[in-house]
């Protein structure tokens, strides 16, 4: 059934304080940087066709390439691996053998090419830099560099470190309302404290997600 329509009495008018508070020059601003930024983001997207094409001629799996760029966000990249294999052998979707004693042997057969070192000191490099990354953007102590005094590996979490503090710095500049509204959230938590457990599972959650700077999910209407 359609709704009947509402005169002006019926509604308040439109919140428009933002509007009227904003110059022009700022909303160009706006529409500028967020169209460079999208332009970039399309470039940047077919910067990386381009990149998976021209290893693909070169004779890359780089199908295997973007699963595992999808596997190292995991937490247990190993656990995961094991569970699909396990699967997949269950199902029959990879080669198997049965051993005598009923077991089912994954993969027979299975052996790779390694790494020269070259290239295993590249990704470890790499790797301690995206740590370092990671736990400056949930806030974490420079304690977390366990690399050794003096090597290049604690230079590049270091480095890593340093900016996954900017970004995170950069993120919660943009949102000083919503940290704020949640801060005030987690204040009136402590003084009053949850009775059921799904409160308190609610308020654990709620402090968890302050402490990383993330957005807490709106609750459903």
């Amino acid at each position: 059934m359609a709704r009947p329509k509402r005169t002006n009495g019926d509604a308040e008018a439109p919140n428009t304080e933002k509007a009227s508070t904003a110059k022009p020059e700022d909303a160009a601003e706006c529409f500028l940087e967020a169209r460079e930024i999208k332009s970039s983001m399309a470039r940047m997207s077919q910067k990386l066709s381009a990149l998976y094409g021209r290893y693909e001629n070169l004779g890359v799996d780089t199908l295997s390439i973007k699963e595992c760029l999808k596997l190292e966000k995991d937490k247990n990249p190993p656990a995961r691996l094991k569970r699909i294999m396990v699967m997949a052998a269950i199902l029959n979707v990879i080669p198997t053998e049965t051993e005598k004693d009923g077991q089912i042997s994954v993969m027979p057969g299975l052996s790779v090419t390694g790494l020269n070192e070259a290239t295993k000191e590249k990704i470890a490099l790499a790797n301690a830099y995206n740590d370092g990354y990671n736990t400056g953007l949930v806030a974490g102590s420079e304690t977390n560099n366990k690399y050794p005094p003096g090597s290049e590996h604690r230079v590049k979490w270091s480095l890593g470190h340093i900016d996954g503090q900017a970004q995170r710095a950069i993120k919660r500049a943009g949102k000083p309302e919503k940290v704020a509204k949640q801060k005030r959230i987690n204040d009136r938590a402590a003084t009053q404290p949850p009775e059921t457990q799904l409160e308190k599972d609610e308020a654990s959650y709620r402090g968890a997600l302050y402490d990383t700077g993330a957005e807490m999910p709106a609750d459903p209407i």
